[in-house]
C-alpha cells in the first residue's frame, strides 16, 4: 500500500468516525431536549398539585375556624 493509499484510508476512517459521532450527538441532543421538556411538565404538574393542596388545606382551616366559631 502506498503512502497515498494509507493516508486516504485513514481519512476515510476518520470521516466515518466523525459522521457516526455526529449522528450519535444529534440523537443524544434530541433525547436531552425531550427529557428537559418532560422535567418541565413534571415541575409544572408538581407546582399545580402543590397549589391545589395548599388551597384545599386553607379551605379545611377556614371550615374548622367556622365550626369553632359556631360552637362558641
Amino acid at each position: 500500500m502506498s503512502a497515498f493509499d494509507f493516508v486516504n484510508q485513514q481519512l476515510r476512517e476518520h470521516f466515518t468516525d466523525v459522521s457516526r459521532l455526529t449522528a450519535e450527538f444529534v440523537l443524544l441532543r434530541d433525547r436531552l431536549e425531550r427529557a428537559e421538556q418532560t422535567i418541565q411538565v413534571l415541575e409544572e404538574s408538581l407546582a399545580s398539585g402543590h397549589a391545589k393542596s395548599v388551597l384545599a388545606s386553607d379551605s379545611c382551616v377556614i371550615k374548622s375556624a367556622d365550626t369553632a366559631v359556631q360552637m362558641r
